[in-house]
């Protein structure tokens, strides 16, 4: 069992030593991904779900970065509300990513003090619930980085696509958001690590039960 167990400590290193970006939005000339190189997979451009001048970001200022037009009136999004902002990825390799982290670059726009713009954001990977991933919250005009870790059990496999969505709130005078800079990351997992862990749970698996046995 401790060979198992260095094993998978190797593995488990190897794994965030591949971590690395998968794709970008960073809004430079329009809202179309740009998909790292090496990575096999494709992104769809950051879209508004929903009627002009909704609760979802829906034009462009200051860099191309996508802002709302006055218009995040909500107090308390939550998933399911049926306006907001959308990207996908699709894993069009053979073997399968863990996805780790998302990141993005947010401010508010207009407001003063402590009032909030807030950032649900959610996550779904092909026909599967819509998971909340993290809240990113500013009170500055100015774009600062935020983010969170997706968690390690969140595999894209082969031909799976993975939808975010974001959806805002606000507090006090804001009336809109910034973004810019969202970053997708993940590991690509080999098939043959993958396979070689399910082997070697199913040994040790069968030398718990051999030893009742005996």
């Amino acid at each position: 069992m401790r060979f198992f167990g260095l094993f998978l400590a190797v593995v488990a290193m190897a794994h965030s030593a591949n971590a690395a970006l998968l794709s970008t939005w960073n809004f430079d000339s329009n809202a179309n991904a740009v998909v790292a190189s090496g990575v096999t997979g494709t992104g769809t451009a950051f879209t508004n779900v929903g009627t002009a001048g909704s609760n979802g970001i829906n034009g462009s200022i200051s860099s191309q970065r996508w802002a709302t037009a006055t218009n995040v009136t909500n107090s308390s999004a939550a998933p399911g509300d049926s306006k907001y902002n959308k990207f996908s990825f699709t894993n069009t390799g053979a073997n399968p990513y863990r996805l780790t982290n998302l990141s993005l670059d947010l401010a508010r726009v207009n407001g003063t003090g402590s009032n909030l713009i807030k950032v649900l954001v959610t996550q779904q990977i092909g026909a599967g619930d819509e998971d909340e991933v993290f809240t990113a919250t500013s009170n500055s005009a100015t774009l600062s980085a935020k983010g969170d870790s997706l968690g390690d059990v969140a595999l894209l496999a082969s031909g799976e696509t993975v939808t975010y969505r974001f959806y805002y709130s606000r507090t006090g005078s804001v009336t809109g958001a910034l973004i810019d800079n969202i970053q997708l990351n993940g590991d690509l997992v080999p098939e043959p690590a993958s396979m070689a862990i399910f082997g070697l749970l199913g040994v040790g698996a069968a030398a718990r039960r051999f030893r009742r046995k005996k």
